[in-house]
């Protein structure tokens, strides 16, 4: 699979939430993952979120599909994520 994101993008992902898009791969890639439909506010493509383990933490990023690719819009380690991922995963 591949990934791709707007450089400006994961700047202001890092400044904002503290997260770059490095670990999302293996977050994508962990067979514990979760995937859902985005509740996000775009009209043009559709999102969807996945929640994973990156190796360090539990993940979760927004992303949408682009020409074949994985096109990473936001991502962070938020407690609601972290939650959804426990509770399916126990």
């Amino acid at each position: 699979m591949v990934f791709q994101c707007d450089p400006d993008k994961e700047r202001t992902n890092l400044a904002k939430h503290g997260v770059d898009f490095s670990t999302v791969p293996a977050a994508f890639n962990d067979p514990k993952r979760k995937l859902r439909r985005s509740p996000g506010r775009s009209n043009r493509e559709a999102r969807f979120q996945c929640t994973g383990f990156d190796g360090r933490m539990i993940l979760t990023f927004t992303f949408t599909i682009r020409a074949g690719a994985v096109r990473v819009i936001n991502a962070g380690y938020w407690r609601k994520g972290k939650q959804l991922y426990e509770e399916n995963n126990d």
